[in-house]
């Protein structure tokens, strides 16, 4: 019963938290003995047919080790996996106004396994994660628990460094809101940056880092799209110029690319600026028969496309209940005795994200402990002085 409470509670904090934007809840457990448990619930897309424990999106690879069932908003029935195609729409007839996910639950024995079995991939492997409990006497009858999950930096899937089109600190600004910064005792500070600003500033400097983004972007699209023409060039038909003026041709459009919106027809008139011929584009456009069967009819360019959908579609919603009473948590909010986080694919980009938070819990044992030692020195004492 105490564990089937357990996975409630986490089901129940993470539907009511995930948002619109955000489709993904993450919800964490740590017990007091290190012992920990996790569940995701992924929203469906309207627009899915069936479900299974895998058409959850670009960025989730979840294996058999998940247990996993679909839940309906609001109601405590669950149903297996996989529905039919005919089930499914019976179900989205019967509930026509409510919300469909797929819950995956796991128990783990330390957070270390728990965090090396996340199941969120970025350009084909693994997000890494490391995980750390700490837990310490303090002040004689509290236990003080800290934990901390960092999530390593994904910059190097682009080919292109970050840095390259804006500081660092623009960069923390865009993904959390937020900026690290040194104090004169070398203390490092999270603050809120936008704190005091009217709307009008925030919008500005937000227009400002936004172009600056988009650029990045743009220049890694371009960049990756012609890599992948040069790792074929020599089986390209009617190329108008060499591999090696193409190279030259690359590195002039990154040094001059313009904001583009991630399409093929749009760095086809890109290149077109610099070689007058369609033969690149076309290239780009085929089937790619190297996919495996089944895999469906994709181009050969959407393997460059493929990174930046999934940077795009990790936006978790993160839960974390710790033991006993949070006394802080770091880059995130505290809700109803929750700590909360967004981990997202674009705070990746800049460099780590660190989720950081402890708690205290009084600790019964020390204190019946010191009650025991109380009355048993009463008692001693009071027939010492009764005999005097």
């Amino acid at each position: 019963m105490r564990r089937v409470i357990k996975y409630l509670v986490v089901l129940v904090c993470g539907i009511l938290a995930t948002s619109c934007d955000h489709k993904v809840t993450m919800g964490t457990i740590i017990n007091e003995d290190g012992t920990c448990h996790r569940e995701i619930v992924v929203e469906l897309d309207k627009s899915a047919t069936c479900v299974d424990r895998h058409n959850v999106g670009e960025s989730m690879c979840v294996d058999s080790t998940w247990e996993a069932c679909c839940v309906v908003q609001g109601e405590m029935e669950s149903f297996s996996l996989p529905i039919s195609a005919e089930r499914y729409r019976e179900l989205r007839e019967k509930y026509p106004d409510k919300r469909f996910y797929v819950r995956y639950w796991r128990d783990f024995e330390t957070v270390g396994e728990m965090c090396d079995a996340m199941p969120f991939v970025m350009g084909g492997r693994r997000v890494e994660v490391r995980g750390e409990l700490t837990k310490r006497a303090k002040w004689l009858f509290f236990t003080e628990y800290t934990y901390r999950e960092v999530y390593s930096s994904i910059e190097s899937l682009f080919s292109l460094p970050l840095e390259r089109y804006m500081t660092k600190e623009d960069a923390q600004i865009w993904t959390t809101g937020k900026v690290t910064r040194v104090t004169e005792d070398g203390r490092e500070e999270v603050k809120e940056f936008f704190e005091g600003m009217g709307g009008y500033e925030v919008k500005d400097r937000l227009d400002e880092i936004e172009a600056k983004v988009n650029l990045w972007l743009s220049a890694n699209v371009v960049y990756d799209l012609c890599e992948l023409i040069l790792s074929d060039y020599d089986n390209i038909e009617g190329t108008p110029i060499s591999k090696e003026e193409f190279m030259r041709v690359r590195d002039e459009m990154v040094k001059g690319v313009r904001e583009l919106k991630g399409s093929i027809e749009e760095f086809g008139e890109e290149l077109e600026r610099y070689v007058d011929s369609r033969v690149y584009v076309e290239y780009l456009g085929r089937e790619d028969e190297s996919r495996e069967k089944g895999a469906g009819r994709r181009a050969i360019s959407d393997k460059v496309f493929d990174k930046f959908f999934q940077v795009h579609d990790m936006m978790i919603d993160y839960n974390l209940k710790m033991p006993g009473e949070l006394v802080s948590v770091g880059m995130g909010e505290e809700r109803d005795g929750v700590a909360v986080y967004r981990v997202t694919g674009e705070r990746l980009v800049p460099g780590t994200y660190e989720v950081l938070v402890s708690s205290q819990k009084i600790n019964l044992v020390a204190v019946f402990g010191a009650l025991i030692v109380l009355v048993v020195g009463s008692t001693i004492g009071i027939r010492f002085k009764r005999r005097r």
